[in-house]
């Protein structure tokens, strides 16, 4: 089953979304309509003063983004919040308001990024997981495209324990934790 999904990264946001599963796009809402998102972020952000100033924008354009994904009957995935320092790294702060913001359907706990980020996000799944705010952990290649033949294709990825193969199901599975995130090292000298 191939599900449609889609990579959200709002201008000016250093939060990266995964959207899987809508009927419609997220980002085609942002791009296409700037005036009507950009009001809809700012009326979120009028509901966000516990949250310290420097990150309530960037946490409510996150809000949006996780409300459009659930209107448009998807899911709305955390994604690799360590990815590139000085461009798109959230910070440990602002990792935390995220799972704290709970708008999250999952983490993404495995990603195509090296181990040591991955190891950091892995930190801050259980740091959280242990004051009593889970998210449903996946793993990802980040593939962007088709391509088999990368090793990331195949390297990271997410089990999911569904009643049946359809989008429906899969989702409803993801929302209620019922998943497994995967990593195949490379060499046997790698770890898992």
């Amino acid at each position: 089953t191939i599900l449609p999904g889609e990579e959200l990264h709002t201008p000016g946001s250093n939060i990266h979304i995964v959207h899987v599963g809508g009927r419609e796009s997220v980002c085609e809402r942002y791009i296409n309509d700037p005036t009507t998102y950009q009001a809809e972020v700012a009326a979120l952000e009028e509901g966000l003063q516990a949250i310290p100033e420097q990150y309530r924008n960037r946490v409510a354009m996150a809000h949006w983004c996780c409300e459009k994904a659930h209107e448009f009957g998807g899911i709305a995935i955390f994604a690799h919040p360590y990815w590139q320092p000085d461009q798109y790294n959230v910070s440990r702060d602002q990792a935390r308001y995220m799972f704290d913001a709970k708008i999250f359907d999952a983490f993404e706990l495995m990603g195509g990024i090296d181990q040591k980020k991955n190891n950091l996000q892995l930190a801050l799944w259980q740091e959280k997981a242990l004051e009593g705010k889970y998210l449903t952990p996946v793993g990802s290649s980040d593939s962007h495209n088709h391509d088999t033949s990368r090793a990331e294709f195949t390297k990271r990825f997410t089990i999911v324990f569904a009643k049946d193969n359809t989008t429906e199901s899969i989702i409803e599975a993801v929302k209620n934790g019922m998943t497994v995130a995967g990593e195949i090292p490379e060499k046997d000298t790698d770890e898992v």
